[in-house]
């Protein structure tokens, strides 16, 4: 077996694998090997690593800014923003065949990275203030989007109990916005501090994702939707086998695994 100095890789392969890398942790894990491989991520955009992951900057919501649904209302507080966390698979970089699951977020005051609870977005508050990254592998899941009236706050707000950020078209151009179902089961978007509610939807849905880049919701018969570019609904397949839910529609969830849904 050949020896070989890692440190002494060309920078132009370097730049290959810093431009393939998947997460932030994966490029702070990479940077942190040696000089060379840290001067070689240094021309990154530090405020948005992967333009691939557009950063979503949505204008302050006007306090007056409401939506109506039935005989009540609810809105949104100045200050609310699109939480962004990731769910990362975890292994020993001695033994990857095990593993565990973690979820992590950036602090939007400090930026520095979470640690939260994988079943909520609360924040985990025995876990170790460091980690060396260089003893596990770390590979991303997916990421998970949280509408939040502030930075304390973990809970989501009444309109985004679920939400999933979306392409939508514009004219010509597409731009990012949120779609979200609210407690009642009705979709509502956010794009900048345009804040509507999709009435012709309806009122029964219970989740929505975005897979390979289709926008898919649930209702609560279990039937699958599809909506696309232009904010319009089609059915997608008809209600699930009563014996998959066991006869309960109300509480249904979208799950991935091998890459399918």
């Amino acid at each position: 077996m050949v020896d070989c100095d890692w440190s002494n890789l060309p920078e132009e392969l370097l730049n290959l694998i810093a431009a393939r890398l998947f997460s932030i942790v994966e490029l702070k894990r990479f940077s942190s090997i040696c000089t060379s491989w840290r001067s070689s991520v240094s021309d990154v955009n530090r405020n948005n690593p992967f333009p691939n992951r557009p950063l979503i900057h949505f204008n302050p919501i006007p306090p007056s800014e409401t939506i109506q649904h039935d005989d009540d209302f609810y809105s949104f507080e100045p200050g609310a923003f699109l939480s962004r966390a990731a769910f990362f698979r975890v292994t020993l970089s001695s033994s990857p065949r095990k593993g565990w699951m973690i979820k992590s977020d950036v602090d939007i005051n400090s930026g520095r990275f979470r640690l939260l609870d994988p079943l909520s977005r609360f924040r985990l508050r025995n876990s170790s203030e460091s980690i060396d990254l260089l003893q596990f592998t770390i590979s991303e899941i997916r990421e998970a989007y949280a509408v939040l009236n502030d930075a304390k706050g973990r809970i989501p707000i009444f309109g985004f109990q679920r939400s999933a950020l979306v392409k939508v078209k514009q004219g010509e151009d597409h731009h990012h916005g949120v779609l979200g179902i609210g407690r009642d089961g009705k979709i509502n978007y956010w794009y900048g501090n345009v804040l509507k509610e999709l009435e012709k939807m309806g009122d029964h849905f219970s989740d929505i994702i975005v897979h390979k880049g289709v926008t898919y919701v649930l209702d609560i018969q279990g039937i699958v939707w599809l909506i696309n570019s232009d904010l319009e609904i089609s059915m997608f397949e008809t209600s699930l086998d009563e014996n998959i839910t066991n006869s309960y529609w109300g509480d249904l969830r979208f799950v991935e695994g091998c890459g399918e849904l």
